[in-house]
């Protein structure tokens, strides 16, 4: 006599068969994410504002828009540049 619980071997496939579409779909989902495309440039930003303030000169970088042709970062951490709050070295339109 056959127990209340116990499983099918049709049942089992049935589960082991939805468990690996959610698997796959959710696999191909997180492999389909990609940082924004700025994140490289605020990167090389932050980078370039560290090696001011470590080096203790300022250090020039251009970038590759005409609005950010040439970002100056000071040893004190301040970034003078076109669009750019003094201070922070936030944008302007990020505000």
């Amino acid at each position: 006599m056959r127990s209340a619980n116990a499983f099918t071997l049709l049942e089992v496939v049935i589960v082991l068969t939805l468990l690996g579409l959610v698997l796959g779909i959710s696999t191909v989902a997180l492999v389909s994410l990609r940082p924004p495309h700025r994140a490289h440039w605020v990167a090389v930003l932050d980078s370039s504002r560290t090696a001011a303030i470590r080096s203790g000169t300022p250090v020039v970088i251009r970038g590759s828009q005409p609005d950010t042709s040439r970002w100056l970062f000071l040893p004190d951490g301040r970034v003078l540049g076109p669009n750019v709050e003094v201070l922070t070295g936030t944008p302007h339109d990020a505000r």
